[in-house]
Order: structure tokens, then C-alpha cells, then sequence
């Protein structure tokens, strides 16, 4: 090869890879992360009954109400910050039964300005959210809808909620994406609305929306449906379930690869088989991972990955999540050990240090070391004798040791026994 054509052939491929860039980070042509800290300019919060449910911008968390009295955590996206939020149960609290007896909701619903999606001929709506609802009598038409109109009157909406089960813990944000471009393409104005609608509580936090064009060739995880954040039931014969979607404008008829991986352990690959059975446009398709033993450990963290050849965005092509279970007997108090300034406990995997700062009844401070994680979390009141320790009550608080409600251990120093979570 001469040295002009070595050249030729390097330029070429700069070209390429350049092109190939621009597909894999798509840029907004819209995009609102209510910064601003107000309502952006244009927004609509019309009326739906009558009371003032609103929607709001905020930086702060849903600051609790009537059977959820604990903070949510203030993440509404990873960017953090001012968000989105709507906070039924604050409106509804402890009255909620008298608004089941009127018939009435805490409904309340936003819609934004008319964006612009002339000279597009295709549009991802995607955003990130975190809630939490309240399956006590909803209506027969409930959900957390996102809606597109081209008119602001006839609305083409999704649920939010899918597979997400009431009163449960969201501590990380979902990245959603939505193919709206049989209602958006082409069109001079385009709305989006965020409608409670038919629950009575709790709350939902939404972020960091755009608008973006979509590629021809994208493979993208929708969520993981076999399981929630927390408060599940773990089995040694258990199944993930993996929800994919084409967010791509093109069929897709290459295979696709989908690899797992469980407190770092490789899981079996599975493969979605799109060349006998090709991924349409909009299509979503299950992936099952079978016989997982998730009652060897109390929490898990899982990672999933996609791989498909040509794909254009990489950013939505894996997921992690950390996964815990309701309730879990740990197993035999195995070791019990004085340090310094309290107790060390060990049984099995799971490791709790107590720590004392003061004779008598008091605080105490604990930490929990499992796999991968150490978490803080707090005690009541307890006494206790250095050299001859009779028993202990520990309380655990849910949002930070990530279990599903407030949970107690009673350890008898006398007869050492299971640690059960209960």
C-alpha cells in the first residue's frame, strides 16, 4: 500500500467513526431539568376538582404523610437537584378515607409548552422518575400517565406504572424512553402531560426530560420486572425477567446478546433470537433468566448488558440494580466478639458491630457489613453489661438498611440462635 492510499484509507476511517459517534449520543432538541427551580415558562397546571393538588419544583424530598412517614430520598434523576414532583398523599394524609367517601382523588396533572418537532421524523420522548403508590381503593381508571397531544385536548398516554408494585421503595431513578413518533413526527406543536390520576397516595418525581431523534438501529432495557428495589421474596430456584425494547425507526433482525451478572458472578447468557423473529419498531420482548439462587444472600446486586451489532446508542444497553429481600434469616450467631467500645456479631456472611458511647440506655450505632455492602443504620434504646451481656433489641431503619418496613432483632446472649429479620 503507497503511503497516499495508507492515507486515504485512515481518513476513511475517521469519517466512519465519526458517523458512528453521532449515533451513539443522540442529541436533545428539546430538553427541560427545571434548573430554574420554578414552573418553566408556558407550563399549564389546569384544575381538575375541587381542591389544589399541585405539581411542583423542588430540590427537597416528598416530606412524608399518612402509612408513609418517612422522607423519600430527593433523587429524582441522576443529575439531581430541582425536579418535577407531585405529592398526593401530602394532600390526601390522614383524611384519606373521606375522600373515598366523596368519591374524590388527589388528582393533578401538568402539561408543558408546545415543542417544536417540525422537521422530525422521528421522536424518543425519555425522562427519569422515581414514585411511589398506593394500591388502597383506586379508581377503576387509575395510573402515573405521560400523555402527547398535538391539541392540548386529545391525549395519547402510557402508564407508568407497569410492573412497579405499590409500596415499594424506588431509591434509584428509571430512565424511561418512549417512542412517540406516530403522534409527534412532523408536528409544529407537540405537549406532554404528567397526569395522578385515581390514587390516593403517595408521591412522583420526574426529571431531566428531552426529546430526541431516533436512531435507526437501537436495542434498549425498559426495567427489570421480576423484581423491585425492595420488599421482595427471594426463592433458591428464582427468575429474573428482563424487559428490552427497540427504541430504534428499523426493524431488528440481528441477534441480540444479553448477559447478566450476580454480586459479580457471570449468570447464563441468553440470546434474543431477532433473525427468525425480528424486533419491530416500539416492540418490547421479555428475557428470562431461570433457576437463580437468590436465598443464599439477603440483598444482590445485579447487572445486565446488551449487545447487538450496529447498535447506535450504547447508553441505554445495561442496567444495574441492587435488590433486597422483605424479610431473611441470616443463620446461627456464629461469633461474638468485645472490641473497644461495644460487640462484634458474625453469623455467616452478615457482620453487625455495635457500637456503645455511653454506659446505661442509650443509642446505639450499628453497622451491617454483607457482600458489596456496608450499610448504617440505628438502634434503640438497649442496655447493656460488657461483661455479662443478657439480651439486645435492635431496630432497623428501613430507608437506610434498604428492607421494606421497620424491622427488629432480638438476640438471646444466653441461647445464641438464629438473627431473623422480621
Amino acid at each position: 500500500m503507497t503511503v497516499i492510499s495508507a492515507k486515504i484509507s485512515f481518513l476513511l476511517l475517521l469519517i466512519v467513526a465519526a458517523d458512528l459517534s453521532g449515533y451513539t449520543q443522540p442529541k436533545p432538541f428539546y430538553k427541560e431539568d427545571f434548573s430554574g427551580g420554578k414552573i418553566p415558562e408556558g407550563w399549564s397546571i389546569p384544575k381538575v376538582g375541587n381542591w389544589d393538588p399541585q405539581w411542583i419544583v423542588t430540590n427537597q424530598p416528598y416530606p412524608g404523610s399518612y402509612k408513609y412517614q418517612q422522607q423519600a430520598p430527593p433523587i429524582a434523576s441522576s443529575s439531581r437537584g430541582y425536579h418535577l414532583q407531585f405529592q398526593a398523599g401530602y394532600f390526601s394524609d390522614e383524611d384519606v378515607d373521606a375522600w373515598l367517601k366523596k368519591k374524590e382523588y388527589p388528582d393533578g396533572l401538568i402539561i408543558s409548552a408546545p415543542i417544536n418537532c417540525s422537521g422530525k421524523s422521528s421522536v424518543i420522548l425519555k425522562f427519569q422518575e422515581t414514585f411511589r403508590w398506593w394500591d388502597y381503593h383506586p379508581a377503576d381508571t387509575s395510573g402515573l400517565f405521560v400523555g402527547i397531544s398535538t391539541d392540548s385536548i386529545h391525549w395519547q398516554q402510557w402508564d407508568m406504572r407497569r410492573e412497579i408494585k405499590e409500596n415499594s421503595d424506588m431509591l434509584m431513578p428509571l430512565k424511561e424512553e418512549l417512542n412517540i413518533s406516530r403522534w409527534a413526527a412532523n408536528q409544529p406543536k407537540v405537549y406532554i402531560r404528567f397526569y395522578w390520576k385515581g390514587i390516593q397516595a403517595w408521591y412522583w418525581m420526574v426529571d431531566d426530560i428531552e426529546l430526541v431523534e431516533a436512531a435507526n438501529k437501537d436495542i434498549g432495557i425498559v426495567r427489570l420486572l421480576s423484581h423491585s428495589e425492595t420488599g421482595n421474596q427471594f426463592k433458591q430456584k428464582d427468575t429474573l425477567k428482563l424487559l428490552i425494547r427497540n427504541n430504534g425507526s428499523k426493524t431488528i433482525t440481528d441477534n441480540i446478546t444479553v448477559t447478566a451478572k450476580m454480586d459479580g458472578n457471570d449468570l447464563a447468557k441468553q440470546m434474543v433470537d431477532a433473525a427468525i423473529h425480528p424486533l419491530k419498531s416500539e416492540e418490547e420482548r421479555e428475557v428470562i433468566f431461570a433457576g437463580v439462587d437468590l436465598a443464599v444472600l439477603p440483598v444482590h446486586k445485579l447487572s445486565f448488558k446488551l449487545e447487538l451489532p450496529g447498535d447506535e446508542t450504547a447508553g441505554n444497553n445495561s442496567l444495574n440494580e441492587t435488590i433486597s429481600t422483605a424479610t431473611a434469616v441470616l443463620g446461627n450467631l456464629s461469633k461474638w466478639e468485645k472490641i473497644d467500645n461495644g460487640i462484634l456479631l458474625e453469623s455467616g456472611v452478615t457482620r453487625l458491630k455495635i457500637l456503645f458511647y455511653q454506659d446505661g440506655i442509650f443509642p446505639a450505632a450499628i453497622l451491617v457489613a454483607c457482600p458489596h455492602h456496608t450499610i448504617t443504620v440505628r438502634t434503640c434504646p438497649a442496655h447493656y453489661t460488657p461483661d455479662k451481656p443478657s439480651s439486645i433489641t435492635v431496630i432497623f431503619n428501613s430507608l437506610i438498611s434498604r428492607f421494606a418496613a421497620i424491622q427488629s432483632i432480638f438476640i438471646p446472649w444466653s441461647h445464641p440462635g438464629y438473627i431473623q429479620f422480621t
